[in-house]
């Protein structure tokens, strides 16, 4: 029963942009979008909430194969250390949609059904139990924010560098995935980020292109998508 306090919340903020798309498909003339979001998320918030009576939850999602290479897969973790920041997302979302109020019947869909994947993912990453979550989350995150901000961005110049922070925090998460490699092997990947080595310096510049410090001609805030919230919410 505790698992659905932590898997609910992701999969009512994953469900809401399909079905926005789905409405924008079927019946183009539907403006209530700001309202179909708003109402889920007042539905995801105070199971976030209400989770805090449950801690700790663990949820292991799938597992790897082969398992004689990884005896594990991803995994979803909620406990007192995470909950202040899962709770910190999930009210970042709904101020969002709170504040879009005067907007509503502009019919802004995008942007909406953007905050929410952007968010669910989000949710998955502050959750992840091992490193190997940690990797897609970031994967999926990184992937998200290029086709939103391809979507929203006009100009070769501008989708260029945008492409190329892309592909350097992708980069990133391949030097992590090595530096955990050359620690102990692929069990690493198993266990929390904070088990590698902060030393190497594998590691380091890995962080640095996470991070959007290198390249140094791509600074983390040289493209953003036109809504400004939405934007706020793909930096943090």
């Amino acid at each position: 029963m505790s698992t659905v306090y932590l898997l609910l919340p992701i999969l009512i903020l994953l469900i809401l942009p399909v079905a926005m798309l789905a409405l924008r498909v079927v019946r183009p003339r539907f403006l209530s979008f700001w309202f179909l979001g708003t109402v889920g998320v007042l539905l995801a918030f105070p199971l976030i909430v209400a989770s805090r009576t449950q801690l700790p939850i663990a949820v292991q999602l799938t597992n790897w194969q082969p398992e004689s290479w990884l005896p594990g897969g991803p995994t979803l973790v909620l406990d007192e250390l995470n909950w202040p920041f899962v709770l910190a997302l999930a009210a970042l979302v709904l101020a969002f949609f709170l504040s879009e109020v005067v907007r509503a019947e502009r019919a802004d869909w995008p942007s909406w059904a953007s905050s929410l994947v952007i968010t669910a993912i989000g949710l998955i990453g502050v959750l992840s139990g091992n490193l190997l979550t940690v990797v897609m989350s970031w994967a999926a995150i990184d992937a998200a924010e290029l086709v939103i901000l391809f979507s929203q961005t006009l100009g070769n110049a501008a989708r260029e560098r945008i492409l190329a922070g892309f592909l350097a925090r992708i980069a990133g998460i391949f030097l992590v995935i090595y530096a955990a490699l050359e620690s102990t092997g692929p069990s690493v990947l198993l266990t929390e980020i904070d088990s590698l080595q902060s030393g190497s310096w594998i590691l380091i510049l890995a962080i640095g292109l996470r991070l959007g410090i290198l390249p140094l001609q791509l600074p983390l805030m040289s493209s953003q998508p036109a809504h400004r919230s939405l934007g706020t919410m793909l930096r943090l």
